[in-house]
């Protein structure tokens, strides 16, 4: 093209240099994903070493997925019938949840954790296969990949959609990147049965909603406010500290627009640190009227 007129020579160079510099940012951001493939394939394990406790059921056989360390100790699961492996989040502490299953490959939902009490809801399948898109940045074209110790999921794959309230204050272009607040998945035998802060936490930052210290519980639900059009949540109060007349103990309203919800509530960084080899185990802003009744949008 250039020897013929039909380009100019500066501009054909400085596009081949943009395709190779992109090419080895992508090579260089990805490599851990050829580590990891060598790794799952070519353990050094004895089998003896390498026997795993059975974890989550498999979508494709319906059997049991083995938890399991590799030789650097990271954790992954083994489907033996389908002889597949399924590698889990860098760092991750993973966990049983409520026995739910994805819409999408009808495996079971797990919980991965990366410290300060946080953790997002997991399908080891949805991970290792993508089927929903990370979100794309309009400026640079590029896919929005998660940091480090963030939501395993884009928020648009249905395991994390139902949990997702507003976007996060603190995150640029939270919209466009996926970073929203989202509700707390409490793995199976928790919900209102462990005195702790309930909270709600960013799908990328370390930016975490404190609820006020005597709710219980905090559900999502598919009530839209009517002023910032955030999802509204319904908290439950302990019976014998709830702030609601007549004994009431539910509340439902906008976490960004409810006074009652906002007096108590605190917004801190809570880190995530990943463990090193991995395991497993079993201020706030808003305006509103008077808050026994729902705040601006809330609903009854």
């Amino acid at each position: 093209l250039v020897a013929r007129g039909e380009a100019d020579h500066a501009a054909v160079v400085a596009h081949a240099l943009s395709q190779f510099s992109k090419k080895f940012t992508h090579f260089v951001d990805n490599i851990h994903v050829l580590d990891e493939l060598f790794e799952l394939k070519f353990d050094q394990k004895s089998d003896s070493e390498c026997d795993g406790v059975p974890f989550s059921k498999c979508g494709r056989c319906s059997r049991f997925l083995l938890l399991k360390k590799s030789s650097r100790g990271v954790p992954k699961l083994l489907c033996p019938t389908e002889d597949e492996t399924y590698a889990l989040p860098a760092g991750a502490v993973v966990t049983r949840f409520d026995g739910r299953t994805c819409p999408l490959c009808d495996f079971e939902v797990i919980l991965c954790g990366f410290g300060g009490d946080i953790s997002f809801p997991l399908c080891p399948r949805c991970f290792k296969s993508k089927p929903v898109p990370w979100p794309v940045n309009k400026q640079t074209g590029l896919s929005q990949k998660p940091p480090p110790f963030s939501c395993p999921h884009p928020v648009a794959h249905p395991i994390i959609s139902q949990f997702v309230v507003c976007p996060c204050p603190e995150c640029e272009l939270a919209g466009e990147l996926g970073a929203y607040l989202l509700t707390e998945p409490l793995p199976r035998g928790v919900k209102g049965k462990v005195r702790k802060t309930r909270k709600l936490h960013c799908a990328r930052c370390e930016l975490t909603l404190r609820l006020p210290k005597d709710v219980t519980e905090c559900r999502p639900t598919r009530f839209k406010c009517a002023s910032c059009f955030a999802f509204c949540v319904q908290v439950t109060y302990d019976t014998e500290n709830t702030p609601l007349a007549d004994g009431v103990t539910k509340h439902t309203a906008c976490v960004s627009c409810d006074d009652l919800l906002q007096n108590e509530s605190v917004l801190v960084k809570t880190p995530r640190r990943g463990t090193q080899q991995g395991s497993c185990g079993g201020r706030g802003r808003g305006r509103g009227d008077d808050g026994g009744g729902g705040g601006r949008g809330g609903h009854r």
